[in-house]
């Protein structure tokens, strides 16, 4: 059984125990204590026998008052209200008592006390107190007779209420002293008892857990300090200390197991720490040849064969070491080579975007002359064309004239005509005047100037006439002219129209030969600036050769430093010299720089 089971049956034991003991000493404690009920029974007992007494006055004194009215009627109104107080205090006693837990005796004296006592105020309030007051004098006698005999019966009564309540408080008080006695010793026995079962859970604790435990603890020590001889006690216990002395057997039979093989470490230790110190002096020849213990043989053979296979690898790593540095002595040749090259062809590609861009701007600025061109063409087309209109408007006006000089020259053919007649009947008039005589002379007169009028009329029309006809031979002319004018404009017109079409498809090439030329600017710039990048990018490289070779020649050193074995050191490999690249051919051929390289270093790069 282990020690926790025995902890808790010996706890459950103590905790019945204490419960036992702590239930028989609250019975106890209950039964005696105030309120309990051997003292609540005492204490009805002490009641019983203190009222017995208020209750034989209660009765004693209304018949007291009975008696002054058998003697005085008189006082019946004082008397009254007293016996009904008198009368219900007795009635609350009697109640009381008979629910009251006494014992059948008492209850049954207690009860006769009562009945006496009920049949005193029966008799006075059915005939004693309606006898006063009729004044019946026989009545009152005869009652009060009968009142009497009710009270003697009840006093002898009460004496039995009073000898039975002494005797059943001088029962409760031995009750009481008699739990009391058996409380007490109940109460010593529990204590003894639990002293008792504390001691034997002491005794046991000291024996039985803390005594080996605490020699446990000894000889762990001892085993802390290195001593693994003693073997530990109680390993046959099947709790848990057994289970401890168990553990603490396998702890030290570990212990033995690593005692020796500690030797087998310090053995294995030695002999690395020779092996790394030889290593760390860069001697990979050395072995261990000392065996070492069966766990520890693996480690012996991994060591060597490490170092046999790291002696190999060293010796490798500088036949590789030798090998890069020839490869970076022909690589950073042939990056010098190749960022001279790339230098040249960067400086030709500048040239050539500058001049593209000479170029270009020239051919713009044409195409912006072409389209300035253009533009005055359609100008001069514009105008050319308004100076046609202006001469078709010409000839119209032109046109115009010559039919308002053939009206003009109509009316002055009927002036011409007007002034003939005129001149005829100027001279019918004077042929009048004269057949007249004298009294015509005055109309002949009239006449005379008359005809004189229309002869100068007649010869302004002609002279009009003369000078229209030659202003209309003048007008046709000038019709003739303006519409020769008018053709030659027209044909001017169709000449610049053709004019413009040339000069309108020379700039649009010129456009197009621009964007053409800038695209191609562009493509040089490119180029231009993918070369810049190239020769940095062969700069970068031929510093990352020039570092390679470095740190080749570093590597070298750092091998050489190493004693390696014969089959480690194998024949250097001789690097393979390329020729020589040919630097570039620059030739100048109409105005552009041309590099001429070899197709094997293009492939070589």
């Amino acid at each position: 059984m282990t020690i926790k089971r025995k902890g808790q049956i010996g706890g459950a034991l103590l905790i019945a125990a204490v419960l036992a003991t702590g239930a028989g000493m609250s019975f106890g404690i209950d039964q005696i204590r105030v309120g309990g009920p051997v003292q609540r029974a005492s204490q009805l007992a002490n009641d019983l026998l203190v009222e017995v007494a208020p209750t034989t006055l209660y009765v004693a004194e209304p018949f007291v008052g009975v008696t002054r009215l058998a003697r005085a009627p008189a006082l019946l109104g004082e008397m009254r209200p007293l016996l009904r107080t008198q009368e219900r205090a007795f009635a609350d006693n009697a109640a009381r008592f008979a629910a009251a837990p006494l014992p059948p005796e008492v209850k049954a004296a207690v009860a006769r006390d009562v009945e006496t006592g009920r049949a005193f105020w029966a008799e006075v309030d059915s005939a004693f107190l309606p006898a006063v007051a009729r004044g019946d004098r026989a009545a009152i006698d005869a009652s009060y007779g009968r009142v009497e005999a009710a009270f003697v019966a009840h006093q002898r009564a009460n004496a039995d209420v009073m000898s039975t309540g002494t005797a059943l408080r001088a029962e409760l008080d031995a009750r009481g002293n008699r739990v009391m006695q058996a409380t007490m010793i109940a109460m010593a026995i529990a204590g003894l008892v639990l002293i008792v079962l504390l001691a034997g859970a002491v005794f046991y604790l000291l024996r039985g857990v803390l005594a080996p435990i605490d020699a446990t603890a000894r000889l762990m020590e001892r085993m802390a300090g290195g001593d693994h001889d003693q073997a530990p006690k109680g390993t046959e216990r099947g709790d848990e200390i057994g289970t401890m002395a168990r553990s603490i057997d396998v702890f030290r039979a570990a212990g033995q197991a690593q005692a020796r093989h500690q030797a087998a470490q310090q053995l294995v230790v030695r002999e690395l720490a020779a092996g790394l110190e030889a290593l760390a002096a860069g001697t990979l020849t050395h072995r261990i040849a000392t065996p070492f213990a069966d766990d520890y043989e693996a480690l012996r053979r991994g060591f060597n064969q490490s170092l046999a296979q790291l002696s190999e690898i060293m010796g490798t790593v500088a036949q590789s070491a030798q090998s890069v540095s020839s490869g970076a002595t022909q690589i950073r040749a042939a990056s010098d080579d190749l960022a001279q090259r790339t230098e040249q062809q960067a400086a030709t590609l500048e040239q050539t975007s500058a001049a593209m861009g000479e170029v270009t701007t020239m051919v713009t600025a044409t195409a912006q002359g072409a389209s300035d061109v253009t533009g005055a063409i359609g100008t001069a087309q514009a105008e050319a064309r308004e100076g046609a209109r202006a001469v078709e408007r010409a000839v119209a006006a032109m046109d115009e004239l010559e039919a308002s000089a053939r009206q003009i020259a109509q009316i002055t053919n009927v002036i011409d005509g007007i002034a003939f007649q005129t001149n005829l009947l100027a001279l019918n008039a004077g042929v009048e005047a004269a057949r007249a005589g004298d009294a015509g002379r005055g109309f002949a007169v009239v006449a005379t100037e008359v005809r004189a009028l229309a002869q100068r009329s007649a010869d302004a029309a002609k002279d009009i006439k003369a000078l229209i006809a030659a202003s209309t031979e003048q007008v046709g002319t000038g019709v003739s002219r303006v519409r020769e004018s008018g053709a030659i404009l027209a044909r001017i017109v169709e000449q610049v129209t053709m004019v413009r079409d040339m000069v309108g498809a020379i700039a649009t090439s010129a456009e197009q030969q621009a964007s053409n030329l800038q695209q191609v600017s562009a493509a040089v710039t490119g180029m231009d600036r993918v070369t810049q990048q190239n020769a940095a990018m062969v700069e970068q490289a031929t510093a990352a050769a020039r570092s390679l070779s470095g740190e080749a020649e570093e590597l070298q050193a750092l091998v050489s430093r190493f004693t390696l074995t014969t089959a480690g050191a194998r024949a250097p490999v001789e690097p393979r010299v390329r020729p020589a690249r040919r630097a570039p051919q620059l030739a100048a051929a109409g105005g552009r720089r041309v590099a001429a390289l070899d197709d094997d270093d293009w492939t070589a790069f």
